[in-house]
């Protein structure tokens, strides 16, 4: 079966410190699954990585959009940005207007991996096994978190230079001079 996906958006703020109240001594947070709330996430990017913001600055990143909650996508950029605003300002104890915002949409990008995702794998890759060097790799499959699209990437280049090479994944081969 085709593996479904969902369409997201992340909303980018940049804020002068002194614009937020809350303290930031962590990574962000995400909401539960219930909440009607437009965003989902919120990564607080400035406390995470401390080069991704001048100093005295603070930058978030929300994540708008998941599976049974996609109306909030169909707002213009305006709209969206408001909403998650007006979301975060009690939250974070935000005053004024951001001094950066931006939003990024992601239509129909984020597999959802439903139960029997794992056979459906399995399945394709048995199907593939007939066809050396046509390899599966991206997050519809292992993992959609950069660090897992790598690992993919890395796997499938070395998947294909056996398969040019003429030797079976996870077998011994010996290379010549």
């Amino acid at each position: 079966g085709m593996i479904r996906s969902i369409s997201t958006a992340v909303v980018g703020l940049g804020f002068k410190r002194e614009q937020i109240r809350h303290r930031l001594d962590g990574h962000g947070y995400v909401g539960a699954h219930t909440e009607a709330a437009v965003h989902t996430a919120c990564t607080w990017v400035s406390s995470k990585w401390a080069d991704r913001a001048p100093r005295g600055s603070v930058q978030l990143r929300c994540f708008v959009g998941r599976d049974g909650a996609q109306s909030a996508l169909e707002m213009d950029d305006r709209d969206l940005t408001q909403a998650v605003l007006d979301e975060l300002r009690p939250l974070l104890g935000i005053t004024g207007t951001p001094v950066l915002a931006r939003v990024y949409r992601w239509r129909e990008a984020m597999p959802q991996y439903e139960i029997g995702h794992l056979a459906r794998l399995d399945a394709m890759q048995a199907a593939l096994a007939a066809t050396p060097g046509l390899i599966l790799a991206g997050a519809p499959y292992r993992g959609v978190g950069l660090p897992d699209c790598i690992a993919q990437g890395v796997s499938a280049a070395e998947q294909a230079l056996a398969a040019l090479r003429g030797i079976r994944p996870g077998a011994t081969a010996m290379m010549g001079p």
